[in-house]
């Protein structure tokens, strides 16, 4: 009975009677941890592998998805090889979107045992019809399809659905916004468009020729009028030669151009020692395989501000360069 009598006073001691709650309280608690999370509220993760891929499914998605870029500024995707980190991003991945047409030609086998783990994924170029493309019977594509296809406004417009659509799939809720977020980023893509035409055209047609790194600017030269040559082929992964450096300095006399590019993400030192060679000087340098770096901007159409690591922002620089390089009509 005393017992009993000395239990019942411990247990209504404030002290006790603490220990008690708080105990309830933590084993609630654990309870409702070990329950399994509510993933219909967590916001879903993209992992994409280029800087234009990112600016895409950034412009589109907004803050709907996150969106994680294996590469960076600066960074060329032909000769890329994934890093444990990126193998680590990939398995967390809720969609993957990489581009497709060989560019990252290092990343097959990170990309395919992806999809053996099921995770989603899809190539932006996938919906591009053929004849959009150029194809490999053209001199300089390496036997593939070029794959440097966010030069052409009109292609990149195919990418833009096709990554739309994919977005609405992972996460359909949000089908409106996703439209929405297209149809401004469709008419970016015609404004500039436009603009850059205008802009080309201040050069004279004779001085209308882009010598630059490699291969990458076929399609802007399709779409603006330019003669594109390149020191290497689509691709950065095969060094140019003693021989094409020389007829490549011999063409640049015969043809008197009177400047050349270097590429963000190409080493510049060969197209240094050809402008030494030739005569000529360094109009500058373009954004090519990757976009520009965070927290710099250009201006273009209608004395827009466009961010240099976006495709507005790439095309803007781009274009002014070359204008300022190959010179205006007097």
């Amino acid at each position: 009975m005393n017992t009993f009598i000395s239990l019942t006073r411990n247990f209504f001691q404030p002290s006790f009677f603490a220990w008690k709650f708080s105990f309830a309280i933590v084993m609630l608690a654990m309870g409702a941890c070990s329950e399994k999370p509510d993933h219909e509220n967590e916001i879903p993760l993209v992992v994409v592998t280029t800087t234009h891929l990112y600016d895409l499914v950034d412009s589109l998605a907004g803050e709907r998805v996150q969106v994680l870029s294996l590469m960076g500024p600066g960074v060329d995707p032909h000769g890329y090889k994934p890093t444990s980190r990126d193998l680590s991003s990939l398995a967390k991945a809720d969609l993957i979107v990489f581009h497709g047409l060989m560019l990252e030609g290092r990343m097959g086998h990170a990309l395919e045992q992806a999809d053996k783990k099921g995770i989603p994924s899809i190539a932006a170029t996938s919906d591009i019809p053929q004849a959009l493309l150029l194809s490999s019977s053209e001199e300089g594509t390496d036997g593939h399809d070029d794959p440097h296809v966010w030069f052409s406004p009109e292609i990149w417009s195919v990418c833009v659905n096709t990554v739309m659509n994919k977005l609405i799939e992972l996460d359909p809720k949000s089908e409106a916004e996703f439209r929405e977020n297209a149809q401004v980023t469709l008419r970016q893509l015609e404004e500039i468009k436009v603009w850059s035409l205008d802009q080309v055209r201040q050069i004279p047609p004779e001085r209308r020729k882009l010598v630059t790194s490699h291969d990458a600017f076929r399609y802007l030269g399709k779409e603006l009028g330019l003669e594109v040559i390149g020191l290497q082929g689509i691709s950065t992964s095969i060094e140019a030669g003693l021989a094409d450096r020389a007829n490549l300095v011999d063409f640049i006399k015969k043809q008197n151009i009177p400047a050349i590019f270097v590429e963000t993400s190409v080493n510049p030192a060969a197209m240094n020692e050809i402008a030494k060679e030739s005569g000529v000087f360094i109009g500058g340098e373009l954004f090519s395989d990757a976009l520009g770096p965070p927290g710099e901007s250009v201006i273009g159409p209608e004395g827009k501000s466009f961010d240099l690591d976006s495709w507005g922002g790439m095309m803007v620089h781009n274009v002014s360069t070359l204008v300022k390089g190959l010179g205006k009509k007097e």
